[in-house]
């Protein structure tokens, strides 16, 4: 007996009102070695994506309807309206994952499945309505209206099994997805060291662990420390934004190539992060250890579960100067110590990191979905 061949799932990638519109030229700059991969969905699944330029093909009384709604909810409403279109629809983050969610539980009988990727779904910020609401509301939205979540954070991943009693085998098992290829190992001077980022660093404690050292340090964040209005209220509280710094400690903003030059040319790259569930700080941590670089990190609650201390990265206590300075200088003084951290980082990486394996658990549950026809 032949069997039927079994078809892919047609599937929307819900990208979010502030993806990049031009899609051509991000893969231009991919192609070109001068950006990461941004792991694309559509493009790896051999989906489609929808993004804030779509919903200008709407007309009448549904453009006007889109026009009063913010702009994750009205991107949410546009790709519920082509549902009949596709069998799978993939939201990218919680802001895109909710209102999908809700449409989904108002849809009678529906037939598409939904995969909600949650990068910090117990994330307690914002106002105290907010809060009240993540708390309340957020997991009815995903035990009904999200047919399998995807939560990179491996303490994350088991908070919401336990406190939104989601059963396990509703999670997809993906972590983090890192371009190895671009974020790769290259050979050059060790004269600095560096730290990236911006949410919840600890910037404080870096400044003053490096107060009496003479190494150069550049923070690539993305805007100045003294700006507290772009921090949360523990970066504001942690007095990040009035830490005076020494003379060689620069600040300033770094485009992926100029970044990966950055940690190439960085004997030491640290990454300070408040204390956290979350898994704060993974990109950074991840692009530093994909390059071969040591890294001196925070042993948060939410830290990677890759991370491992004195083999592939050295962990520090939270709010802790003298215990970072450290560390520091331990790896800026041995090059020894500092090549089999780097080696055992990158080896680390590439085991469970690269972009195949987020892709991999992505299309397999997508074809799960499809198959069984099961809904939350």
């Amino acid at each position: 007996m032949i069997l039927p061949q079994r078809t892919q799932p047609r599937i929307l990638v819900l990208a979010g009102s502030g993806a990049n519109a031009d899609a051509d030229e991000l893969r231009r700059l991919v192609a070109a070695d001068r950006r990461p991969d941004p792991v694309r969905a559509e493009d790896w699944l051999g989906g489609a994506s929808f993004s804030s330029a779509d919903l200008d093909g709407f007309r009448g009384i549904r453009r006007g309807l889109l026009s009063l709604l913010p702009g994750n909810a009205a991107l949410a409403l546009g790709a519920w309206w082509r549902r009949d279109e596709f069998d799978v629809v993939v939201t990218w983050t919680e802001a895109l994952a909710y209102p999908m969610a809700l449409l989904m539980i108002l849809t009678p009988r529906r037939r598409q499945r939904h995969i909600g990727i949650m990068f910090w779904p117990l994330n307690l910020t914002g106002s105290r309505l907010k809060r009240t609401l993540k708390r309340t509301v957020a997991p009815l939205l995903a035990r009904h209206g999200m047919d399998r979540l995807l939560v990179p954070g491996s303490l994350q991943r088991r908070l919401v099994m336990e406190r939104w009693s989601i059963p396990s085998d509703r999670l997809v098992k993906a972590l983090w997805p890192i371009d190895t290829g671009f974020w790769r190992p290259i050979e050059a001077p060790g004269e600095t060291i560096c730290s990236v980022g911006r949410e919840m660093r600890d910037f404080a404690t870096l400044v003053t662990a490096l107060a009496p050292l003479t190494m150069p340090c550049h923070i690539a964040a993305g805007t100045r420390l003294e700006n507290s209005a772009h921090g949360t209220d523990d970066e504001r509280a942690s007095g990040a934004h009035l830490t005076p710094f020494r003379d060689g400690i620069t600040i300033g903003y770094k485009a992926a190539d100029e970044l990966r030059d950055l940690y190439a040319r960085s004997r030491v790259v640290v990454i300070p992060i408040m204390p956290s569930e979350n898994d704060n700080g993974a990109t950074a941590i991840l692009e530093a250890m994909s390059m071969g670089r040591a890294v001196v990190t925070t042993a948060t609650a939410g830290k990677l579960e890759v991370l491992s201390d004195g083999v592939n990265c050295l962990l520090v206590p939270p709010r802790d100067p003298d215990a970072m300075r450290a560390a520091i200088v331990s790896l800026w003084n041995d090059a020894a110590l500092r090549e089999r951290i780097g080696r055992e980082a990158r080896a680390a990486v590439l085991a469970n990191h690269d972009i195949p394996q987020w892709i991999d658990a992505l299309r397999s549950a997508a074809d799960d979905l499809t198959r069984t026809g099961s809904a939350s």
